[in-house]
């Protein structure tokens, strides 16, 4: 059997929008090997890459590549939610990429066992897919048990069981959009491990990425803000 596991490579033309209305473009690159294996990488205008978030599911690793800084921390839906602006642990933000629920139907209930479930302390309530949409993410996050809004998901195009072709996030605690539009892929292919649990390169030194009061995140790339 060959090395490394199944999964695909896709890219995305992503938009962040803040708060104060101005946004900023990129490309992500995403490798992605379900259920829970995932590395994100923010390419710059010339297409060498920015910044990367990997995860093997248990570990997640943060490298700002032209700063030379990198962190490693435990890949919980807090540290990631740092660096994607949605508080879902790794499976959970592979299921959404795949056009799937981010969380089961008892995401916060007595039905999941606390240390399997992908979304704790959130309520996921899916919303319809337009007639003819593969795509099964569309829903909204709410904590659980109080059922303060989260996040707003909605998610287009893709095959029945496929990838989705749009998804689009509103956090209304911060006030950001995030829009990610597949422009190609998904490739198949059999992923290294090393992808989701980099070797950090010589010459890098640690740096609060993956903390609360850290710097550097998916939600803030340099590169295109516009007004």
């Amino acid at each position: 059997m060959p090395a490394g596991h199944p999964g695909a490579r896709l890219l995305y033309a992503t938009r962040l929008e803040g708060p104060d209305g101005r946004h900023t473009t990129l490309r992500l690159a995403a490798a992605v090997a379900p259920p829970g294996r995932l590395r994100l990488e923010a390419l710059g205008p010339a297409g060498g890459t920015r910044l990367v978030l990997a995860t093997d599911g248990a570990k997640a690793v943060a490298l700002a590549v032209p700063e030379r800084r990198f962190d490693v921390a435990d890949a919980t839906p807090q540290t990631l939610a740092r660096w994607t602006g949605l508080p879902l642990g790794p499976a959970a933000l592979v299921a959404l990429l795949t056009g799937q629920p981010p969380c089961p139907a008892a995401a916060a209930g007595d039905a999941v066992a606390a240390d399997a479930d992908p979304c704790p302390g959130l309520l996921f309530r899916p919303l319809d897919p337009a007639p003819g949409d593969g795509a099964a993410c569309s829903g909204t996050l709410h904590t659980a048990p109080q059922g303060a809004l989260v996040a707003t998901i909605e998610c287009a195009g893709g095959e029945a069981g496929g990838w989705a072709d749009r998804i689009r996030v509103e956090l209304p605690r911060s006030g950001r959009i995030i829009e990610l539009r597949r422009t190609d892929g998904p490739v198949a292919a059999r992923l290294a491990e090393a992808l989701f649990a980099p070797v950090i390169p010589d010459g890098f030194r640690r740096a609060d990425l993956l903390g609360t009061a850290g710097t550097g995140s998916l939600l803030e790339d340099d590169g295109g803000s516009t007004p």
